[in-house]
Protein backbone atom coordinates (compact mmCIF):
# COMPACT_ATOMS: atom_id res chain seq x y z
CA UNK A 1 0.00 0.00 0.00
CA UNK A 2 1.24 3.43 -0.93
CA UNK A 3 -0.83 6.35 0.32
CA UNK A 4 -3.83 4.05 0.84
CA UNK A 5 -3.52 2.67 -2.72
CA UNK A 6 -2.84 -1.01 -3.33
CA UNK A 7 0.17 -1.59 -5.58
CA UNK A 8 -0.02 -4.64 -7.84
CA UNK A 9 3.34 -5.58 -9.38
CA UNK A 10 3.22 -6.75 -12.98
CA UNK A 11 6.04 -8.90 -14.28
CA UNK A 12 7.38 -9.17 -17.79
CA UNK A 13 7.47 -12.99 -18.02
CA UNK A 14 9.66 -13.34 -21.12
CA UNK A 15 12.35 -11.10 -19.68
CA UNK A 16 12.14 -12.83 -16.30
CA UNK A 17 12.86 -16.13 -18.05
CA UNK A 18 15.78 -14.53 -19.91
CA UNK A 19 17.12 -13.17 -16.62
CA UNK A 20 16.79 -16.58 -14.96
CA UNK A 21 18.64 -18.20 -17.87
CA UNK A 22 21.41 -15.58 -17.74
CA UNK A 23 21.84 -16.14 -14.00
CA UNK A 24 21.83 -19.93 -14.39
CA UNK A 25 24.80 -19.62 -16.76
CA UNK A 26 27.02 -18.58 -13.86
CA UNK A 27 25.17 -19.79 -10.76
CA UNK A 28 23.06 -22.72 -9.67
CA UNK A 29 19.41 -21.95 -9.01
CA UNK A 30 18.54 -22.93 -5.45
CA UNK A 31 15.01 -22.91 -4.00
CA UNK A 32 12.97 -24.67 -1.35
CA UNK A 33 9.72 -26.61 -1.75
CA UNK A 34 8.03 -28.19 1.26
CA UNK A 35 11.24 -28.03 3.28
CA UNK A 36 13.34 -29.69 0.56
CA UNK A 37 16.22 -27.74 -0.99
CA UNK A 38 16.24 -28.07 -4.79
CA UNK A 39 19.07 -27.09 -7.14
CA UNK A 40 18.87 -26.55 -10.92
CA UNK A 41 22.17 -26.46 -12.84
CA UNK A 42 22.93 -25.16 -16.32
CA UNK A 43 25.60 -27.86 -16.66
CA UNK A 44 22.80 -30.44 -16.73
CA UNK A 45 21.15 -28.66 -19.66
CA UNK A 46 24.48 -28.61 -21.54
CA UNK A 47 25.02 -32.32 -20.82
CA UNK A 48 21.52 -33.30 -21.94
CA UNK A 49 21.90 -31.20 -25.10
CA UNK A 50 25.22 -32.92 -25.87
CA UNK A 51 23.71 -36.37 -25.43
CA UNK A 52 20.67 -35.44 -27.51
CA UNK A 53 22.82 -33.96 -30.30
CA UNK A 54 24.60 -37.30 -30.67
CA UNK A 55 21.28 -39.00 -31.54
CA UNK A 56 21.14 -37.62 -35.08
CA UNK A 57 17.65 -37.94 -36.57
CA UNK A 58 16.23 -39.29 -33.31
CA UNK A 59 16.80 -36.06 -31.39
CA UNK A 60 14.16 -35.06 -28.87
CA UNK A 61 15.44 -31.47 -28.76
CA UNK A 62 15.67 -30.93 -32.51
CA UNK A 63 14.95 -27.18 -32.20
CA UNK A 64 17.72 -26.61 -29.64
CA UNK A 65 21.15 -25.62 -30.99
CA UNK A 66 24.51 -24.76 -29.48
CA UNK A 67 23.35 -21.12 -29.54
CA UNK A 68 20.71 -22.08 -26.97
CA UNK A 69 22.97 -23.84 -24.46
CA UNK A 70 26.69 -23.03 -24.82
CA UNK A 71 27.35 -20.12 -22.44
CA UNK A 72 29.93 -18.40 -24.66
CA UNK A 73 27.65 -18.62 -27.75
CA UNK A 74 24.23 -17.64 -26.33
CA UNK A 75 22.85 -14.31 -27.56
CA UNK A 76 22.16 -13.05 -24.02
CA UNK A 77 19.55 -10.50 -25.11
CA UNK A 78 17.40 -12.92 -27.15
CA UNK A 79 14.32 -13.91 -25.16
CA UNK A 80 13.41 -16.63 -27.65
CA UNK A 81 16.60 -18.60 -26.95
CA UNK A 82 15.83 -18.59 -23.22
CA UNK A 83 12.19 -19.64 -23.59
CA UNK A 84 13.05 -22.38 -26.08
CA UNK A 85 15.67 -23.98 -23.85
CA UNK A 86 13.78 -23.60 -20.54
CA UNK A 87 10.76 -25.44 -21.86
CA UNK A 88 8.72 -28.57 -21.35
CA UNK A 89 10.65 -30.44 -24.07
CA UNK A 90 13.94 -29.87 -22.25
CA UNK A 91 12.38 -30.88 -18.92
CA UNK A 92 10.94 -34.03 -20.49
CA UNK A 93 14.27 -34.96 -22.06
CA UNK A 94 16.04 -34.43 -18.74
CA UNK A 95 13.47 -36.71 -17.12
CA UNK A 96 13.95 -39.29 -19.87
CA UNK A 97 17.68 -39.44 -19.12
CA UNK A 98 16.67 -40.30 -15.57
CA UNK A 99 19.68 -39.34 -13.48
CA UNK A 100 18.55 -38.55 -9.95
CA UNK A 101 20.96 -35.62 -9.60
CA UNK A 102 19.21 -33.81 -12.47
CA UNK A 103 15.68 -34.16 -11.08
CA UNK A 104 15.68 -30.62 -9.67
CA UNK A 105 16.66 -29.07 -13.02
CA UNK A 106 13.90 -31.07 -14.73
CA UNK A 107 11.33 -30.01 -12.10
CA UNK A 108 12.38 -26.38 -12.52
CA UNK A 109 11.94 -26.64 -16.31
CA UNK A 110 8.44 -28.04 -15.86
CA UNK A 111 7.42 -25.25 -13.46
CA UNK A 112 8.86 -22.57 -15.72
CA UNK A 113 7.05 -24.05 -18.74
CA UNK A 114 3.77 -24.11 -16.81
CA UNK A 115 4.25 -20.46 -15.83
CA UNK A 116 5.09 -19.50 -19.42
CA UNK A 117 2.00 -21.30 -20.73
CA UNK A 118 -0.24 -19.45 -18.28
CA UNK A 119 1.25 -16.09 -19.20
CA UNK A 120 0.85 -16.59 -22.93
CA UNK A 121 -2.84 -17.61 -22.91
Amino acid sequence: MVQEQEIIPLYDEPHLIKGIRNNMLTKNLVWEVDGEILIAKWDIIVEVYGNDSACGELRALYKITHLHVMPNRIPKMKVSYATQVLCYSMASTIKLVGFTEIRDTQNFGNKLSDTWALCTL
